[in-house]
């Protein structure tokens, strides 16, 4: 372990880490009982099979707007891969959190403010020109662009007039 001067910390592990002050998280990849690098270890068979049932999840959460290979390519952008099968165990926990989350916004479920920035992040890394379209409407609506700076209901109103172009843009593509 690192010590770091008066007024900062350091945590090793894994998990959401919630903290106030001045904190580097450092993340080590613990060895297997087979002494491999978690890190270098492909996503096992079972790991695949979640993906897989997260990505049809995420489908039928939104009611047919995207398909599979659309959630499967951002998926992939997102973790920074090419394909699923470049994907490690240590990836596994993000592609995880991306998923659930996608499919929590998708359903309308009640989110909190960290993951519809994340949701609102990750409509813009998928559809072009989404980001500009809600960056004007929360400019002339709130006079703010920065979703962190936002209270609750202004980063709700956000979600849901991103949502509604994210729709939009997804039927007509479709149409």
């Amino acid at each position: 372990m690192v010590e770091k001067g008066l007024g900062s910390m350091l945590a090793t592990g894994s998990g959401i880490i919630q903290v106030a002050g001045d904190l580097s998280v450092v993340l080590t990849a613990a060895p297997t009982e087979l002494g491999q690098d978690t890190a270098a270890a492909k996503l096992s068979q079972e790991e695949r099979l979640q993906l897989s049932v997260l990505t049809d999840e995420v489908v039928a959460a939104e009611a047919g707007l995207v398909t599979a290979k659309v959630v499967r390519s951002a998926l992939n952008a997102h973790i920074g891969v090419k394909t699923v099968a470049a994907m490690t165990s240590a990836d596994f926990p993000k592609a995880t959190l991306y998923l659930s989350g996608w499919k929590a916004c998708a359903a309308g479920k009640e989110i909190s403010s960290d993951a519809a920035v994340a949701q609102v992040l990750r409509m813009w890394a998928i559809v072009p020109g989404l980001r500009g379209t809600v960056t004007e409407f929360t400019r002339a609506t709130f006079q703010r662009e920065m979703l962190k700076g936002m209270s609750p209901w202004e980063l709700r109103t956000t979600l849901s007039y991103c949502m509604t172009k994210w729709q939009a843009y997804w039927e007509q593509r479709n149409a």
